[in-house]
């Protein structure tokens, strides 16, 4: 019991953690706009971690998504982008699934201003390739994470893939945790 205690203790840290980086990326993305509207931003914040608060500290992926609002958070300032790419790639170490958000990032982290020139001159194919620069950047840095293991423990430290391809659905899967929301809602669930 008291493992449980530390860790969510520890997953309260966390929280508290994504809640200044959230605060921090809202007064970013929305200079200027009136207090009473950035309180109103945070307070969804706060009411989705009240609605979801018993499941919140069970999971590892929010330790994910601290890595994930920290990486966006500094892809939302200039200059910051080989921060965000860094940390995007160890959040693809943590859990594979952010690899989807590379392209995404790879084109966020264009200057706007040279998007729209290259937009107004029907210019794509330069966008294309300043965005495959990025995309080979943050591959190349999930690359430069992995190295080290493979040179310490060869192949054998892709073993992960095999263990992920034979487990079956978790306990703690976005699924089962939707199924265990229904079950206390009083919704017959069948395993």
């Amino acid at each position: 019991q008291s493992y449980i205690d530390y860790y969510r203790i520890f997953m309260l840290i966390i929280d508290l953690l994504f809640y200044g980086v959230f605060c921090l990326l809202l007064m970013n993305l929305f200079k200027g706009e009136k207090t009473s509207h950035f309180y109103l931003k945070v307070s969804y914040y706060l009411l989705a971690g009240v609605c979801s608060f018993i499941y919140l500290y069970y999971r590892l992926d929010f330790i994910l998504s601290l890595i994930l609002i920290l990486s966006f958070y500094f892809l939302s300032i200039k200059g910051n982008k080989l921060v965000s790419f860094f940390l995007l790639a160890l959040a693809i170490h943590f859990k594979i699934t952010p690899l989807i958000l590379v392209p995404l990032w790879a084109f966020a982290a264009l200057p706007h201003s040279m998007v729209s020139l290259h937009i107004q001159k029907k210019q794509y194919q330069d966008l294309f390739i300043m965005g495959g620069k990025n995309i080979g950047m943050i591959l190349g840095l999930v690359l430069a994470f992995l190295f080290p293991l493979l040179l310490i423990f060869g192949t054998d430290s892709l073993n992960f893939f095999e263990y992920h391809r034979d487990r079956p659905l978790q306990i703690e899967s976005t699924y089962s945790l939707f199924m265990s929301f229904l079950s206390n809602l009083g919704y017959p669930v069948k395993a």
